[in-house]
């Protein structure tokens, strides 16, 4: 069987551990790569292609949103992701109108929802979580 490639980018480290740690033993799931900043995430998505990215908004150096209109803009530049989860607790009309994205509420933990969202993500365009 073969594996739902992931990265993560995520500012807060110990929640980017978290989030690394609950993957590990998920059969269907490999955590491919981790960053703490976009700048970081789209250098490696120059060479790297992802099945799911789950993005963070809330980034240095290039946050979320610039990494999606980064993405989304300059196509020939990166390995498109085939899904984007973006993560977030900040529920924002704007940002859902401006990439037109589906809202999701994301917890403070790490659950088997992710896992049902990752596996779903793959028969979905651009999401939100």
């Amino acid at each position: 069987m073969q594996k739902i490639r992931v990265m993560v980018a995520e500012e807060a480290k110990e929640r980017l551990e978290t989030i690394k740690d609950y993957f590990k033993n998920v059969s269907n799931i490999a955590i491919i790569g981790t960053y703490t900043d976009g700048n970081s995430l789209l250098n490696a998505l120059r060479v790297t292609q992802t099945d799911v990215l789950l993005l963070d908004l809330v980034m240095p150096f290039c946050d979320g949103m610039k990494v999606i209109e980064e993405l989304k803009t300059k196509k020939e530049k990166y390995c498109q992701p085939a899904k984007i989860i973006v993560m977030t607790q900040f529920t924002s009309n704007y940002i859902a109108n401006k990439f037109n994205l589906d809202i999701y509420n994301m917890t403070d933990f790490i659950s088997l929802e992710y896992i049902n969202e990752i596996n779903q993500s793959m028969t979905r365009t651009l999401y939100y979580v």
